[in-house]
């Protein structure tokens, strides 16, 4: 079917504010389309008079860019439900196991979809593994308690890690700022030991504890007299 891109609206499990358009991608793909032409992919649902995207954000925001919301394009119109919409695109997405973000945004939209469900029926949902499902208590909690923000988010792409980072940042207290220096810290320990790359608690509370001496430290140096 041929629809106008203004008529076309993002997938409704889609959160921005979480997991924000990826200007990277954004450049890349203009470079793709404008070098070999648009290929025709991409999945809606009808929605009244528009469409509600599956997949294919980041192309869609390229066409507008190049083309203008009037540009119409070839678009595969199904009936899907919301489960299918949540499952399309999340296996759609081909960064999704190197992405905090992603993981976060889908496993939210699940739980708000089936606030019944428990965490296997969860994974069972998205067709991923349990343990990410159970990662996910500790950072809506750290959302949520504004202890950090989309930037932490970003920074620390594994969702074990990123677990490991909420519940200590809220134990600890720590102030945004310095929490990506503890974390590359925390980094450090985990590949001194058995090259691990996956951080512990003990990992944290250790980075945690030298930064605070190093303040403490730098705090009771004499300043040198010019």
């Amino acid at each position: 079917m041929k629809v106008k891109l203004k008529n076309i609206q993002k997938n409704p499990h889609r959160n921005f504010d979480l997991n924000p358009i990826d200007q990277n991608k954004i450049e890349k793909l203009k470079e793709s389309i404008e070098r070999t032409d648009f290929w025709d992919n991409i999945m809606a649902r009808p929605k009244g008079n528009l469409f509600e995207l599956a997949y294919g954000h980041h192309r869609l925001e390229v066409l507008k860019q190049i083309c203008g919301d009037n540009y119409t394009i070839e678009v595969i119109v199904r009936n899907l439900n919301d489960d299918q919409m949540l499952q399309i695109m999340t296996n759609e997405n081909n960064d999704w196991y190197s992405s905090s973000a992603n993981k976060h945004e889908v496993i939210s939209a699940a739980k708000k979809l089936h606030p019944e469900y428990n965490n296997k029926e969860i994974a069972e949902l998205l067709n991923i593994n349990p343990s990410y499902v159970s990662h996910y208590k500790a950072i809506s909690k750290a959302i949520e308690g504004n202890y950090f923000d989309k930037s932490i988010i970003k920074e620390v792409e594994n969702y074990h890690n990123l677990s490991v980072v909420a519940s200590q940042v809220i134990k600890n207290k720590t102030e945004k700022k310095d929490i990506k220096q503890i974390y590359e810290r925390s980094m450090k320990y985990a590949r001194q030991a058995l090259n691990r790359s996956i951080i512990t608690k003990k990992d944290f509370d250790n980075a945690f504890k030298d930064i605070q001496n190093e303040i403490i430290l730098l705090k009771k140096e004499p300043k040198t007299q010019e």
